[in-house]
């Protein structure tokens, strides 16, 4: 797959967008192929190439400019020399990259009105990779705006997504009440089995202790109401 953003664009990106694909398994019955035992769903992948402008990537993205310094890394020497490179990404998702990409060269017909959480929270890990907030920023705030309704209200696969989202994008209000949910409801520490999601140690470490605390004050107060003996119903005949 080839995806043009910039026709005379100097660089050429490979992501590789991994397939599911479903097989059968077939068993020869006196000389002849019976219909299949079973089926079997394997991975496989192919390399999406993407024709961008580094200028266009060095103005959007400090990590990319260094990148494209010659004195940096050898991109940016074969950049010097050639006049053109390409970049391996294997570890980026190819679908919100290309979002992103078109955000960059300002092909605005081609980015999405809206997205659903998955895709969201995959582009928020790119912006926070690359450092694309700025450039980001209208579209990012349309398609939270868009989603904020369905922030969920107890604790649930979504909420991590949502603090990634919140903390990367800058959204304190959404921030406040998905860490609130965290603390009150989570069963330990979140985040242990999601490296994918970008949320500083520092965060998840917070959010741990904030609730450690209010477990420690709550068994607290029951112990002083049970060492005290006032534990009788105190509701009005």
């Amino acid at each position: 797959m080839f995806l043009t953003c910039d026709p005379d664009g100097d660089l050429v990106l490979v992501l590789i967008r991994e397939l599911e694909q479903e097989g059968t398994n077939e068993v020869a019955v006196s000389g002849e192929v019976a219909e299949s035992l079973s089926k079997e769903v394997y991975m496989a992948s192919e390399d999406v190439h993407m024709l961008v402008s580094s200028r266009h990537m060095s103005l959007a993205s400090p990590v990319f400019r260094a990148m494209f310094q010659r004195n940096n890394f050898k991109e940016g020497r074969e950049l010097a020399a050639n006049g053109k490179a390409e970049i391996s990404l294997p570890d980026d998702g190819p679908d919100a990259f290309a979002i992103l990409m078109c955000i960059i060269h300002g092909r605005n017909r081609s980015v999405p009105r809206r997205v659903d959480l998955d895709l969201l929270s995959r582009i928020s890990t790119l912006v926070d990779k690359y450092q694309l907030h700025e450039v980001v920023e209208v579209m990012s705030d349309r398609w939270i705006s868009q989603l904020e309704p369905e922030l969920p209200e107890e604790f649930t696969d979504d909420l991590l997504p949502w603090l990634s989202i919140s903390w990367i994008f800058e959204k304190p209000s959404v921030f406040k009440e998905v860490t609130r949910i965290a603390e009150r409801q989570s069963n330990g520490r979140i985040g242990e089995d999601r490296d994918d999601i970008p949320i500083p140690n520092r965060v998840l470490d917070a959010i741990q202790e904030r609730r450690v605390t209010a477990i420690t004050d709550a068994y607290s107060i029951v112990e002083t109401i049970l060492n005290t003996g006032e534990h009788h119903c105190t509701a009005p005949p």
